[in-house]
């Protein structure tokens, strides 16, 4: 299964392609720009049946040769992107996986506990299959994580509605802030310079901005959306929200619902630009399903009936909040996509329900 480079200026000649094996395999790739008429030619190229209950989970390495999923049966699988292949399983019988993500090692991953009453971040070794350290100090399950994208900080939003700042090279809570009690619960995610981070109170209609460094100062920005949620005609109570994403230009945000809608932010002034419709809402809902493409230009997520949906996000913002549709649609799954992903280096797509599929363009 041969990766296709949308990073990189290089193109090899299809027809001079050499075997995966082959040591010139690592630069046979081809340049391939994130486009509509690319994405509607995705097809599955490598079907795994190697869980047997839902993923949960998924997340690439930064190099994007490797990606890992977790599953409610308790284990993780590791995959070689570039070959197609599953490469190892890890079992956390105990205390359950969730929420797996790479570190600056690619042999490193940091994972959330799923049951029992040890609500630990792990902190794993691939390799062999050792833990570094153990992060403790939530006291219930923890359902959002983001890896710093440039150094060693962590962070975790759990259902204590409380959010931890973490060091791997520290087993100690680096900052802590404790949000209202709420039906649901905070989601974060690291901007791409690493800088700031944004925690999302979706019940709230909020979305506060927090310096890395200054965490406890409280916010420097707060986005309230409440009004303008209720205009667009979402429920009162507002439903929560699941997930929060930066932008790989770090300047949108998506906000994942429950709903029928997904949002699209803006990072600097809070306003809504785009309400992503025309999926099926997942009956449950992890934040995972959705996320923007690597250029930043499109928006995936998955849906209840098991479609891939594409939208398309205009350079220029708009004035005012556009309902977009989806401008590609994708059929691979008869159960729900629960995760879906871009790799972050190669035109590769990830989704997942009970199986995980690859997805690359066909006929390039």
């Amino acid at each position: 299964m041969a990766m296709l480079d949308s990073t990189t200026g290089a193109s090899t000649p299809n027809n001079a392609e050499p075997q995966p094996d082959s040591p010139e395999f690592e630069n046979a790739v081809d340049a391939v720009p994130i486009t509509l008429s690319v994405l509607q030619s995705m097809r599955v190229a490598k079907v795994f049946h190697n869980h047997q209950e839902p993923i949960t989970s998924l997340a690439f390495d930064s190099a994007g040769e490797v990606c890992i999923t977790t599953s409610t049966d308790d284990s993780l699988q590791l995959y070689d992107c570039r070959y197609g292949r599953l490469q190892k399983t890890l079992y956390s019988k105990k205390y359950g996986a969730d929420l797996a993500r790479f570190t600056h090692h690619p042999n490193n991953i940091v994972y959330a506990s799923a049951k029992g009453d040890d609500h630990a971040l792990r902190y794993l070794s691939v390799h062999d299959n050792q833990y570094l350290m153990y992060f403790m100090g939530h006291e219930r399950r923890v359902v959002s994580l983001s890896m710093s994208p440039t150094d060693d900080l962590l962070l975790s939003a759990s259902l204590d509605q409380t959010v931890r700042l973490w060091d791997l090279r520290s087993p100690n809570c680096q900052g802590l802030m404790h949000l209202p009690p709420l039906p649901s619960s905070p989601c974060v995610d690291f901007d791409p310079c690493g800088v700031a981070f944004g925690v999302g109170i979706g019940h709230l209609g909020l979305v506060r901005l927090y310096d890395v460094k200054n965490m406890d100062k409280g916010p420097f920005t707060t986005f309230r959306l409440a009004d303008t949620l209720q205009q667009l005609g979402f429920s009162h109570p507002l439903p929560g929200w699941t997930g929060i994403r930066f932008s790989p230009d770090g300047k949108r945000m998506l906000l994942i619902t429950p709903t029928e809608s997904h949002l699209v932010i803006d990072a600097y002034t809070g306003d809504i630009l785009y309400r992503l419709v025309g999926h099926v809402p997942l009956t449950e809902s992890r934040g995972e399903e959705a996320s923007f493409s690597p250029d930043g230009e499109f928006i995936v997520s998955g849906s209840q009936d098991g479609t891939i949906h594409l939208w398309k996000l205009d350079q220029v913002s708009p004035s005012e909040c556009v309902t977009l549709q989806p401008v590609c649609s994708l059929e691979g799954h008869l159960d729900p996509s629960r995760i879906v992903g871009f790799n972050p280096r190669y035109m590769m797509l990830a989704s997942g329900s009970v199986d995980l599929a690859f997805w690359e363009p066909e006929d390039l």
